[in-house]
């Protein structure tokens, strides 16, 4: 049996499994599941957002809150990625 490959590193999946709580420990996160489908709240999103910025030492743009609301664990993998090695959309 070969391992899952996931796009993302382990310290990204540690910080967002802790604002999951819909997401039993054994389950994989999908890339493409909404996360609020997994139980993260707007409170829990602003949360995890500072913990990414301070884990990463990036700083999320103005307005990003708002698509975090409604992002993705790749959405939000892929801006943490782009942000910490200074490329943005």
């Amino acid at each position: 049996m070969s391992e899952r490959v996931v796009p993302w590193d382990s310290g990204f999946e540690s910080l967002l499994r802790a604002y999951l709580p819909f997401l039993a420990p054994s389950t994989a996160i999908e890339p493409a599941t909404r996360l609020s489908l997994l139980g993260l709240d707007s409170l829990g999103t602003v949360n995890l957002m500072v913990d990414l910025e301070d884990a990463y030492r990036i700083e999320f743009p103005d307005g990003a809150i708002g698509r975090a609301l409604e992002a993705d664990a790749s959405w939000l993998w892929t801006t943490v990625r782009e942000l910490s090695t200074g490329r943005t959309k």
